[in-house]
């Protein structure tokens, strides 16, 4: 972890599941899909609207209502208390630059 937070141009995720295992998770092609997200958190995503150390916090948008437990091994890293499995995601794998649409 100390390696995946301290490097500013990671090409991988990290995957928090609620079994208490982390894994190193990387896009199929550049960036990462809808459906491979949905598929990594388990349903329909949403982006925590805060960032960890710069990264974006993916999460099932219906964990709550879905009973999903609490994500304890992220919960420890982070001290944020979310539910289900939790993708922490740099921006750069994200999704495509917006600047590749305006040419």
């Amino acid at each position: 972890m100390r390696i995946f937070e301290n490097q500013d141009e990671t090409k991988y995720a990290m995957l928090f599941k609620t079994d208490g295992t982390l894994r190193r998770i990387s896009p199929k092609d550049e960036y990462f899909t809808l459906k491979e997200l949905q598929s990594l958190v388990g349903g329909l995503i949403e982006l925590y609207p805060i960032r960890y150390n710069n990264h974006l916090i993916v999460c099932n948008e219906e964990g709550l209502i879905l009973g999903l437990p609490i994500n304890n091994l992220f919960k420890q890293y982070t001290g944020i208390t979310l539910v289900g499995d939790i993708l922490l995601c740099p921006e750069a794998i994200f999704e495509e630059p917006q600047e590749r649409y305006d040419e």
